[in-house]
């Protein structure tokens, strides 16, 4: 069953409140370089993949965080055969002017013509919120029929280094869950 862009932007509007300094109690442990792996839950039977992650977290600002990532996905569990995809990304998270969450902040060029996110428009729309030890990242769109695409992103403490939770939702319908888990690089 189809549901309307009016739910995911309900979303929007209902985020967790928390305290959303990056020296918050428990985010100080998601700070730093993490490598780790993960995979396509099995149950979903969408597509299996694997990958392997390079993570970094680090403040932005006076009270944000930028995230960085890179995927390698990989081919029968190998990343040194032809078919291995690469995708690098990153979030700049700044404090939310009188709210408990972050938005997605746009970083500096020079060169680049300012602009607002119009999500009308396609642009995608970020946001993050630290929940207890947890950093939930989430990215929004509306694509060009009006339906919605949601990519929500966990990332929480473990004993030994950070679990990954990634989940891509089109239109209500669940169409990717990934785990993982990643530890502190030294």
């Amino acid at each position: 069953m189809r549901r309307s862009v009016g739910v995911a932007a309900l979303c929007l509007i209902l985020l967790p409140s928390a305290a959303l300094r990056a020296e918050a109690p428990g985010i100080q442990q998601l700070i730093g370089t993490f490598v780790g792996v993960a995979a396509d839950d099995p149950n979903l039977g969408k597509k299996q993949e694997r990958r392997d992650i390079v993570m970094e977290i680090e403040p932005y600002q006076e009270r944000g965080l930028r995230l960085r990532w890179n995927n390698v996905t990989l081919v029968d569990g190998r990343r040194d055969v032809p078919g291995v995809q690469f995708r690098r990304d990153e979030v700049l998270l700044a404090p939310a002017p009188d709210r408990s969450f972050f938005l997605g902040a746009v970083g500096y060029d020079p060169f680049a013509e300012k602009k607002q996110v119009d999500v009308i428009k396609g642009d995608p729309l970020r946001w993050g919120v630290v929940a207890g030890e947890a950093l939930d990242v989430f990215t929004f769109s509306i694509l060009e029929d009006g339906t919605y695409e949601l990519q929500a992103s966990r990332r929480h403490p473990q004993p030994d280094g950070v679990g990954l939770e990634f989940e891509r939702i089109v239109d209500g319908e669940v169409m990717r869950h990934m785990s993982g888990h990643a530890v502190r690089a030294e």
